[in-house]
């Protein structure tokens, strides 16, 4: 009992402290661990990931606006024959063609064949434009150009610091087709004609200039219609056009060339079949005018072959030749006549050229004299109801 005594006086020491973990408790640490764990390596994964889309995006951005791509992009239309999309490019741009997409792929496409097409980047005068050669089994087919767009691409190498890399961008520029030249054809056809190109007859959008008057119009019979002389001016590129100009009745209209590529309407005589019909009462007349205008015939002869109230009696009636004496002896010589034309199938006109040699106390005078005559069918005969002097009268003693 003593020795319990004295035990239990002595002074207690000291306890360690520690704490007993169970089971459950160990797991429950385990488990934060693990998950703080995954937590900061899918943070990392998350950055990683993050950072790489960041400069794929990037590199893929700039890749895209690379020019070579851009070239490959206008290449393709030569390399996989879309020339349709050609003459879609094409038609955004000055040269207006005036044949049909039709027309245009088909003469393309014959013209590129199986060949090989391929293209390569060419020296160019512009510092701001890069220009490529397209060829056709090593032949010149087109030529085209990208251009500077005055804008850049830029991203930062290390974002937040501000540095940057970049380029520049191009973008689609001209297409220049080699074998494709346009050329300009003018046409000048009396208003009644129809011009067709390729088979499309052209409206009056293709009209240039001012209309014409023909030498009769101010010599047209009251009631009869004249024309005038009207341009068309087109463009054909694709090799020589079928080009036709034809009247009301499909007939063609006479033409002749008159430049490069400018054609111009003939007015046609009718001399063979006209001339012996109509000749002689032409030739009377002006020999009845000269004859008058000498005093060596009355105006009543000369009145008679032409219409009542025309510009030709008006002319007649008020000539003035008091001041020139009658011819003592005459004759005509060098008398012809040419270029009869219908202007309707009522009105006639030709022209007739002749001297008139008189002598006058002893003087010798040679008139030459060259009109164009205007006669109508009134129903009671052919009569003159206009005429111009075409050759100036002269006389040589």
């Amino acid at each position: 009992m003593a020795k319990i005594a004295l035990e239990a006086a002595q002074p207690a020491g000291r306890r360690k402290k520690y704490t007993k973990y169970t089971r459950t408790h160990l797991k429950i640490r385990n488990l934060r661990f693990f998950i703080c764990w995954l937590v900061l390596v899918g943070l990392l994964v998350w950055g990683l990931v993050r950072i790489h889309a960041y400069f794929d995006g990037c590199l893929r951005k700039l890749e895209s606006i690379q020019y070579t791509y851009v070239a490959d992009d206008m290449a393709k239309i030569f390399t996989e024959k879309r020339f349709d999309e050609l003459f879609d490019y094409e038609k955004n741009k000055d040269a207006q063609y005036l044949e049909s997409r039709e027309d245009y792929v088909k003469y393309l496409t014959a013209l590129a064949g199986e060949a090989e097409i391929e293209y390569t980047q060419i020296s160019s005068p512009n510092p701001r434009e890069k220009r490529y050669m397209v060829t056709a089994d090593g032949k010149a087919l087109a030529e085209f150009t990208l251009k500077e767009t005055g804008e850049e691409y830029t991203y930062e190498i290390i974002p937040l610091i501000g540095y940057t890399d970049g380029d520049k961008i191009y973008a689609p520029g001209d297409i220049y087709i080699d074998t494709i030249h346009p050329v300009t054809y003018d046409y000048t056809v009396p208003d009644y004609a129809t011009v067709t190109v390729n088979g499309k007859a052209l409206d009056e959008s293709y009209l240039v200039g001012q209309s014409e008057d023909l030498f009769f119009a101010e010599h047209l019979y009251k009631g009869v219609k004249g024309y005038k002389l009207v341009s068309y001016r087109f463009n054909c590129a694709l090799g020589e056009p079928d080009i036709t100009v034809t009247d009301a009745q499909g007939q063609s209209v006479p033409l002749e060339e008159v430049g490069q590529d400018s054609y111009r309407y003939v007015f046609l005589y009718n001399d063979e079949e006209l001339k012996p019909t109509f000749e002689n009462g032409a030739v009377e007349f002006v020999k009845q005018w000269c004859l008058y205008s000498t005093h060596n015939t009355k105006r009543a002869n000369v009145l008679e072959k032409v219409v009542s109230g025309s510009n030709a009696e008006s002319f007649i009636r008020n000539y003035e030749s008091t001041w020139i004496t009658s011819a003592d002896t005459y004759a005509f010589r060098d008398v012809s006549t040419c270029n009869y034309a219908m202007l309707s199938d009522k009105v006639l006109t030709c022209e007739v050229s002749l001297t008139y040699h008189t002598v006058s106390k002893r003087k010798e005078n040679d008139y030459l004299n060259r009109y164009r005559l205007y006669v109508v069918n009134t129903g009671n005969g052919w009569r003159v109801y206009d005429f111009e002097l075409l050759g100036a009268q002269s006389d040589d003693a």
